[in-house]
C-alpha cells in the first residue's frame, strides 16, 4: 500500500481492508492501456459491500494449441471491461491466441471481423512470432 492510495480511500470513507489487492499493486498513475480509465474510476461497490478495483491480469499471446506446444503468455493489467471485451472477441471470432495491447487497439481501429480475419490469416501461413506482441 503505498500513501497516495491510502490517502485516496480516507479522502472517499472507504477502507483499505475491503478492496482486493490487484489495487494497491498498481501504481498511484496508474491507467488502463486501452480505455485510459485511472484505477480509482475503476473502483465499484459489490452487492455484498466490499469493493471491487476491476483491475484485472491479461495474458496474451497465450495459444490454444499449435502441434501440442503451449507457450508461456507475458501479460499486462487492465481493466475488467477492456478484459471482456477481449474476451468475446476471441470467442467469437475464434482466434487462436489472445490478443495483444496493440492488437486489441487495432480492433477499435480497424473493426472486429476485418481485423480478426488477418490475424487468421496471418496464423494460417505461419506468420506469427509471439515476441512481435509484447
Amino acid at each position: 500500500m503505498n500513501f497516495e492510495d491510502m490517502l485516496y480511500l480516507k479522502k472517499k470513507g472507504l477502507q483499505h481492508k475491503f478492496i482486493q489487492s490487484s489495487f494497491f499493486q498498481t501504481a498511484p498513475s496508474w491507467k488502463c492501456p486501452l480505455c485510459h480509465k485511472n484505477k480509482y474510476q475503476l473502483i465499484r461497490k459489490r452487492k455484498d459491500g466490499k469493493l471491487y478495483s476491476e483491475i484485472e491480469s491479461h495474458h496474451f499471446g497465450q495459444l490454444t494449441s499449435r502441434n501440442d506446444t503451449y507457450m508461456k503468455a507475458p501479460s499486462a493489467q487492465i481493466c475488467s471491461s477492456c478484459h471482456a471485451n477481449e474476451t468475446k472477441i476471441f470467442q467469437t471470432y475464434k482466434l487462436p491466441y489472445h490478443l495483444s495491447i496493440p492488437e486489441m487497439r487495432g480492433l477499435s481501429m480497424h473493426g472486429a471481423k476485418k481485423y480478426t480475419n488477418a490475424i487468421k490469416k496471418r496464423w494460417k501461413e505461419r506468420k506469427f512470432n509471439i515476441a512481435d506482441f509484447m
